[in-house]
C-alpha cells in the first residue's frame, strides 16, 4: 500500500481543497477494515453518534443518526496500526510539503443505515477549530445512497461535489472550509472519518 500521495494530488488538496483518492487504499485493506468495524457493530460496540462537545455534546437524531466507535488505540491490531502508520505518514506528508502544521489524528468507524444521514455542518468545533483536514476512508460501495455532498466554499447553499461510497476510496477536505453532509443510506455503509489536527492532546 503506497502511503502518500502524488504531488498532483497534494496540490489539488491544497489549491482546491478537498481531493477524492482511489489508489492509495487497497479494496482488500478497505474490505478487511470493513468486517473489522462490523465485527465490532454486531458486538454492540458502536454507540448513536453526538454533535457538540463537551457540555455541548448532545444527542441529535435530527441532525445525524448514524452509529460510530472511537478508535482510542490505533495499535490494537495489524489493520489498525497499518492504517496509524499511513496517517502518520500523510501527517508529514502535508506538514513538509505543505506547511500545515499538524501535530495529530483522531478518528472512528462509523455505520449508516435504515436511513441514517447526517445534515449539513461544518467539521469544527464552537471555539476550538483545531480540526484542519477531515477524512473519510469508504469501506464499501453504495452507487444510489449515503453519498457525501460538498458544498462550495464561497456559497454554503450550492453544491461543489457529490461523492458515493466505493470500497478502498479516500476523501480529504479542509475541515473549516466546506459545509457537508451524508445523505441517508438504508443500506450499511461502513467508513473510517478522521480529522488531522494541529493541537496536542490533554491528558
Amino acid at each position: 500500500m503506497d502511503q502518500t500521495l502524488s504531488e498532483t494530488q497534494g496540490l489539488a488538496l491544497i489549491e482546491n481543497g478537498y481531493l477524492v483518492c482511489d489508489t492509495l487504499f487497497q479494496d482488500q485493506f478497505a474490505s478487511s477494515l470493513r468486517d473489522y468495524a462490523l465485527t465490532l457493530f454486531e458486538r454492540d460496540q458502536f454507540r448513536s453518534a453526538k454533535t457538540g462537545q463537551d457540555v455541548f455534546e448532545k444527542h441529535r437524531p435530527e441532525i445525524r443518526s448514524d452509529q460510530i466507535f472511537w478508535i482510542d488505540d490505533w495499535n490494537k491490531n495489524l489493520l489498525l496500526n497499518e492504517l496509524n502508520q499511513t496517517l502518520e505518514s500523510l501527517k508529514e506528508e502535508f506538514n513538509q510539503l505543505y506547511y500545515l502544521s499538524l501535530r495529530r489524528f483522531e478518528g472512528h468507524f462509523s455505520v449508516y443505515e435504515d436511513g441514517a444521514f447526517y445534515k449539513k455542518h461544518l467539521d469544527v468545533h464552537r471555539n476550538q477549530r483545531h480540526r484542519k483536514i477531515t477524512g473519510i476512508l469508504y469501506l464499501n460501495d453504495l452507487e444510489d445512497q449515503g453519498e457525501l455532498v460538498l458544498y462550495k466554499r464561497e456559497n454554503k447553499q450550492e453544491v461543489e461535489k457529490i461523492i458515493y461510497p466505493k470500497t478502498g476510496r479516500l476523501v480529504l477536505f479542509r475541515s473549516e472550509q466546506f459545509y457537508h453532509e451524508v445523505k441517508a443510506s438504508y443500506k450499511k455503509r461502513s467508513a473510517v472519518t478522521f480529522w488531522f489536527r494541529d493541537d496536542m492532546e490533554l491528558f
